[in-house]
Formats: structure tokens, sequence, C-alpha cells
């Protein structure tokens, strides 16, 4: 009986330590991305967005890109898609994420 035991203990045993190294590669595989923030605020000329990577602020737009101007998005919910977008950009390595009118329209933001 001792004799059977053993290798079932063994193959318990293996089963673990591959399980903790499969937890602790995911682990790492998840730390290495590079972590965006996005954060909404309203401004004085409306409501604006920044971006953060790895806790170090890269964008502060508290404007509507790419028109003329000091306007601000008209609601939370236009600068949170154009944030979302620009982060998009970010990921596909479009540096800087220039963001178009006909994108802003697309996105449905409301521009002048």
């Amino acid at each position: 009986m001792t004799s059977e035991r053993r290798p079932r203990m063994i193959r318990q045993g293996l089963v673990l330590v591959l399980l903790g190294l499969a937890i602790v590669t995911a682990y790492l595989l998840y730390k290495r991305q590079d972590q965006y923030e996005l954060e909404v605020s309203q401004s004085k000329t409306g409501w604006g967005y920044s971006v953060q990577v790895n806790g170090s602020l890269v964008i502060s737009q508290p404007t509507i890109p790419g028109i003329v101007g000091n306007r601000g998005f008209v609601n939370e919910q236009q600068a949170r898609r154009v944030g979302k977008r620009v982060i998009e950009k970010i990921r596909q390595g479009q540096i800087p994420p220039t963001v178009t009118p006909a994108e802003l329209q697309q996105l449905g933001v409301d521009v002048p």
C-alpha cells in the first residue's frame, strides 16, 4: 500500500508545483503590461480628461482636442469616449495620439 501511495503523492505534488508556476507566470505577465487609467473631470470650459500610465500623468486634456478654441466637452460621456480612444491609440503605439474632427464626430462629440 505504501508503494502505491508514493507515486500518487508525487503526482499531486507535481500538479501543485505546476499550478503554482502557472499562477506566478500569469501574475508576472499581468504586471508587465502598462496600466492605463482614464480620469474624467469637469473644468471651467466643460468636461475634460486625463490619462495616466503606470501612475504617471501623460495627458491632461481639459478641452476638446483637434478643434480651434478652448471648449470643453459638453458632458462626461463625450470626454470618456475620446479618452478611451486616446488610450487605444497609445496602446497601438501612435504617439502623439492625435484625434481628428472626423473621429470626434464618429464618437458623438458635439463639434462647433
